[in-house]
């Protein structure tokens, strides 16, 4: 197992330059992260290297052992996707959301931290042991569910698809996810008009950054909605408000850039954003951010 100096020098060898106040607190506070994680992961191995002694069989002690290897490379694992998001291009407001979500892992973990090193410390018959193991496993499936939701990144649809097209040939749906702010996707004129994302698999989505038209008619986007479902909406038909897990509405104008937040385990393979008045709808990009789910 790797020594915490080891996991220092290799945290030197890959920390960023700085490209501005911002981006170097946020770096230092990742990687101060990181160190924490090593420290304790190596509290967690001493007391399982103390209690594997103590009061169990070679089933037991095996056992222990292998979750403890476990335990190191899924450490290994959240430090690399640590630095890929150190990485990413994204904006501010999409950074300090990913800054939030690894201190509310961080709190999760110190809390199966706590739970381990109490039952480990329990001086138990046979019987109560393999409850402790059965617990132990159980802390197993939380780690693993804390580290698919590090593996939050942007999602990149394969296609998308709308409730009419404002001029054949031009506006098109593709136009909101093609990286380009300069153009943007156009309905008719719609009782609540929609736009679809279909997202090529079932992903949980965390957030979603939708950016308006830039040239004109800003105040067309008023009551933005936005969810997920699993179920393709059909063009050139309407869609109401119950056919999709609502996100987040935004209530009013969403001004230049509307950034929503899905709570919870909303998840499913298509990105409703939808606007709830009667108005032509011209959105100048959509990016989602979530991880996909393992079927």
């Amino acid at each position: 197992m790797k020594t915490l100096e080891d996991h220092e020098k290799r945290l030197r060898d890959i920390e960023l330059e700085p490209s501005n106040d911002f981006l170097h607190d946020m770096n230092q506070d990742r990687i101060k992260m990181l160190e924490d994680y090593e420290t304790r992961l190596q509290d967690i191995e001493l007391e399982l290297t103390s209690m594997l002694s103590i009061n169990s069989s070679d089933e037991i002690n095996q056992d222990g052992i292998t979750m403890l290897d476990d335990y190191e490379k899924r450490l290994e694992d959240i430090e690399l996707e640590v630095i890929r998001l150190l990485s990413m291009n994204s904006s501010d407001e999409v950074n300090q959301d990913n800054i939030k979500k690894l201190h509310e892992h961080e709190q999760r973990l110190q809390g199966i931290e706590r739970e381990l090193i109490r039952i480990l410390s329990i001086n138990s018959t046979e019987e109560r042991n393999h409850d402790h193991i059965k617990r132990l496993h159980d802390h197993e499936k939380r780690l693993r569910d804390i580290e698919q939701h590090l593996e939050i990144s942007e999602i990149k649809p394969v296609g998308a698809f709308q409730i009419s097209i404002f001029h054949p040939g031009l506006y098109l749906p593709e136009a909101a996810i093609d990286g380009n702010l300069y153009n943007f996707q156009h309905t008719a004129l719609h009782t609540n008009p929609w736009w679809v994302a279909d997202m090529g698999g079932i992903y949980q989505v965390t957030s979603v950054l939708v950016t308006n038209r830039k040239n004109c008619c800003a105040d067309r986007a008023k009551n933005l909605r936005v969810g997920v479902t699993n179920t393709a909406p059909v063009p050139g038909q309407n869609l109401t408000l119950d056919a999709y897990t609502l996100c987040e509405e935004k209530p009013g104008l969403m001004g230049v850039d509307a950034l929503v937040t899905c709570p919870g385990d909303i998840s499913g393979q298509y990105l409703v954003v939808q606007i709830r008045t009667e108005n032509w709808m011209n959105i100048a990009e959509v990016k989602m951010y979530g991880f996909e789910i393992q079927q």
